[in-house]
């Protein structure tokens, strides 16, 4: 694991950053779209980290982002601060949880603050769209198991209220999940998020909440817990392959949708990241290549993509690392449907760290 202290993190511009990849993102997307989906990612503020997000199967030229937001790096500062690309209702309901939460790390009063050290927005782009669009809510949370008051937070967003509402019922009523997972080890659930960049209209959509899993018998466990039929024998048969890349998995994570219950459908993070970036070659060209042979990924789109991991260098002691972090694999009637990719694009500040602007009791952030 690579654990990194967030005082230490030095934010940019993601168009900076995204900018000095040019080379190596423009044949992912060609001139003309890469020129578009540039300028709209140019509307998202300063931030340490985000993730690319790839899509082989999609038919037209598509990149995702995700950005982490932190109150110790400036990058929450830095989004309420920032003019708001839409004035859109999602993004209303939006900005007011992060003034919340930014009003409670101050207070150090709030369950929103005690719940919750980063959250990310997630951005559906497509390169021929004209904005930023609507973002999508995640929240990396602390081990705590309460998730009452967390809903209790966020009632001024009424979609998002009800939805983690529902999985708290889910997990209570309708599964096993509460008493087996979340009361023993509250640490498994590591994330819950809502997709509202996904939504046609304002209605409730399904709440994700990710589980991270021991090993991939623990997957196997959780997954059988949340009520969800699956064909174990047909999962273990397409799942056979990661057997060839054991050496490269870091951890697992599950990840639900639900209503009042769990989706059929579900899908498997795969954490791959390393620090070490002269592994980077072998290690991303193995996992491509066994994504190349089961079908979801084409030979000319893994030398495209194998070209992103590096050190990149915008002079000024500004340095920023991409790399291949995790792998998602999402599932249908136990069977694989689609393999997305995520970089992760991180900055480092090379200048030395005073002593005394180091604190002690600043959160750790995993990579």
């Amino acid at each position: 694991m690579n654990w990194i202290n967030s005082s230490h993190i030095h934010t940019l511009a993601p168009r900076q950053m995204l900018e000095g990849m040019r080379t190596n993102l423009l044949p992912w997307f060609g001139q003309n779209d890469f020129e578009n989906w540039l300028n709209i990612v140019s509307t998202i503020p300063n931030c340490g980290r985000l993730f690319l997000e790839i899509h082989p199967f999609s038919p037209t030229s598509r990149c995702d982002i995700i950005t982490s937001i932190l109150a110790s790096d400036s990058s929450l500062s830095a989004w309420l601060d920032a003019p708001v690309s839409s004035s859109s209702i999602i993004w209303e309901k939006t900005s007011s949880i992060l003034r919340r939460w930014q009003k409670q790390i101050c207070s150090q009063k709030g369950n929103l603050r005690s719940m919750c050290f980063m959250m990310g927005l997630e951005f559906d782009l497509f390169a021929q769209q004209n904005n930023l669009g609507d973002p999508s809510i995640l929240f990396t949370l602390t081990p705590k198991d309460n998730i009452q008051e967390l809903a209790e937070e966020i009632s001024d967003y009424p979609e998002l209220h009800s939805a983690v509402l529902n999985f708290l019922s889910a997990i209570k009523k309708k599964t096993k999940l509460y008493e087996r997972v979340v009361q023993l080890n509250p640490i498994t659930l590591g994330h819950i998020g809502y997709m509202a960049s996904r939504q046609n209209k304002n209605d409730i959509l399904p709440l994700r909440s990710c589980w991270r899993c021991d090993d991939i018998e623990h997957f196997y466990q959780i997954l059988l817990i949340s009520g969800i039929q699956f064909d174990k024998s047909l999962l273990l048969n397409e799942l056979i392959w990661l057997e060839n890349i054991k050496e490269y998995i870091n951890s697992f994570m599950l990840h639900l949708d639900n209503y009042d219950i769990f989706e059929a459908d579900f899908s498997l993070e795969v954490n791959v990241v390393n620090s070490q970036m002269h592994l980077s070659e072998k290690r991303e060209n193995a996992i491509l290549q066994a994504i190349i042979n089961l079908g979801f990924l084409s030979s000319e789109q893994k030398h495209v993509l194998m070209n992103f991991s590096n050190r990149y260098s915008l002079g000024n002691d500004q340095i920023f690392y991409c790399s291949l972090h995790h792998f998602k694999i999402k599932f249908s009637n136990s069977k694989i449907q689609e393999i997305k990719c995520y970089w992760l694009i991180r900055t480092v500040d090379i200048r030395p760290m005073p002593q005394n602007k180091i604190r002690k009791d600043m959160p750790e952030v995993y990579v």
